[in-house]
């Protein structure tokens, strides 16, 4: 799912909740850093397009996913393929991205080594970052 401070922002104040995008910026870095899931970022060379990009969260524990939304299979297997990758030692927002072209199409993981980019799940389910 993306995340974006700014959609979250504006709804909240649409709701007359008042409250400022650094508290959301801080929110967001909390959950990080408790462990509760992670922010996923988009792939580009460009260090600075990656950090202004919309990430997609992650939750640490299925268990949650399952309840918030039972219907959605796919988001779910995504999440267990994620957990999986930083389990084996991939970094998120280091070596591990996702990616995403002007037309929508998105790649769920692509890992960076170097200057290559790999995508493919067979080869990354039996590759173990290195390092």
């Amino acid at each position: 799912m993306l995340f974006s401070v700014h959609k979250v922002f504006n709804s909240l104040k649409s709701q007359g909740v008042k409250i400022s995008k650094k508290t959301l910026y801080a929110f967001q870095k909390i959950v990080e850093d408790v462990n509760f899931g992670f922010f996923l970022k988009k792939f580009e060379w460009s260090k600075r397009k990656v950090e202004l990009s919309m990430p997609k969260f992650y939750l640490v524990d299925n268990a949650i996913y399952t309840y918030v939304e039972r219907e959605d299979l796919g988001r779910l297997l995504e999440n267990i393929v994620f957990l999986e990758l930083v389990k084996n030692g991939f970094v998120p927002n280091e070596d591990l991205f996702y990616w995403r072209n002007a037309q929508g199409n998105e790649v769920d993981f692509v890992v960076k080594e170097g200057s290559r980019i790999k995508n493919d799940p067979s080869y990354l389910r039996f590759w173990k970052r290195r390092g």
